[in-house]
């Protein structure tokens, strides 16, 4: 199957498989596209004549004007997606389902940043916006890739507590980077490197009795992030300032939950929910002399939370319903939110 986008001329491309058989079947996914520069339309029926227009881009290390306002110059990027799923029925009683998944993009333009200028005023003698130099000659983020791979086990069986399990392991590797040199026409400034890898561990355990519905989940994040300079002489040296903790983060969840669901008659239903969420994160410091030192070289971060919801549902038909909805729930803190705050200095 084929597709194209008049607006930024894309093209995708996707092709899959599957075969099924009574105990095995396979199907494979493969999805390729390229996007050419974003188009903006020419019909600006609110007014505002210069609305989303591109004046300026870099190009070979100099502003130039840009011939087709409406193009907004270097938003172009490509990527590829495969996925490979194959379910295995050992047994009536048994099946396994594999899921191996494959990423990769071109270098991404940040449009917002590359199109961002020192400064923008209004001329209103002459009735026009001046514009005073690009900030960025480059704000790219890198190639992107991610590997996933995951193993599921269904288990049918007919106990007291359990009338069918499902266990999930999944692992995944997810490496991005970030690019930025400011924009200076009298100096090629320096380029900064930022890059994170970040590996994904989990395991889901979901039960099942009749209407009941409970188990357990775990997930680990380890991320690695580090950063580099370039300066005019193209010699590559380390750079103190990355994106998260320079010694390494992580941050695991344990939860356990239980999900229950009755019919009181036909148009009366009730949904109830408990989550029980135990979050811990830590992240490690290394301090760079004369560059930036913290009173601390580690930080740990551990909480619980207790959640859950409960809802009524009536409808008499199928023309309309009345429902009442109860819930209890929290906001986690992540590693973006508590760590990720060396970039901002710089940029």
């Amino acid at each position: 199957m084929t597709r194209f986008a008049s607006a930024n001329k894309g093209i995708s491309r996707h092709y899959d498989m599957q075969y099924t058989g009574s105990d095995f079947a396979l199907f494979t996914s493969l999805t390729h596209s390229d996007f050419d520069d974003l188009r903006m339309g020419s019909r600006r029926s609110h007014g505002y004549e210069d609305w989303g227009k591109v004046y300026h881009y870099i190009e070979d290390g100099e502003q130039v004007e840009n011939p087709n306002p409406n193009i907004q110059k270097n938003t172009g990027y490509s990527q590829t997606d495969f996925m490979q799923k194959v379910i295995l029925k050992l047994h009536p009683k048994w099946m396994l389902t594999g899921n191996i998944q494959y990423s990769n993009s071109s270098d991404i333009p940040r449009f917002d940043n590359l199109n961002d200028y020192n400064s923008v005023s209004y001329d209103n003698e002459n009735d026009q916006t001046i514009y005073e130099g690009l900030k960025y000659a480059l704000w790219n983020y890198g190639p992107q890739k991610r590997y996933f791979y995951s193993l599921q086990i269904d288990h049918s069986l007919n106990t007291r507590l359990i009338d069918s399990a499902q266990f999930i392991f999944a692992y995944q590797d997810v490496f991005e980077s970030r690019h930025v040199q400011k924009f200076d026409p009298n100096d090629e400034l320096e380029l900064v490197d930022r890059y994170e890898n970040v590996d994904v561990y989990s395991i889901n355990i979901n039960l099942r009795k009749k209407a009941l519905r409970y188990g357990l989940e775990y997930y680990y994040n380890s991320v690695s992030s580090n950063a580099f300079i370039t300066d005019d002489r193209d010699q590559n040296r380390p750079y103190p300032q990355t994106r998260y903790p320079n010694g390494g983060s992580s941050m695991s969840s344990i939860a356990g939950f239980a999900t229950y669901s009755k019919n009181f008659i036909e148009q009366l239903r009730l949904n109830t929910g408990i989550r029980y969420t135990q979050n811990q994160l830590d992240a490690i410091f290394h301090s760079v002399p004369d560059v930036w030192e913290l009173p601390y070289d580690n930080l740990s971060y551990k909480y619980t939370a207790l959640t859950g919801n409960i809802s009524l549902a009536f409808h008499p038909d199928d023309s309309w319903k009345v429902a009442q909805l109860l819930q209890l729930a929290f906001m986690l803190q992540t590693l973006m939110i508590l760590v990720s705050f060396f970039t901002r200095a710089v940029f």
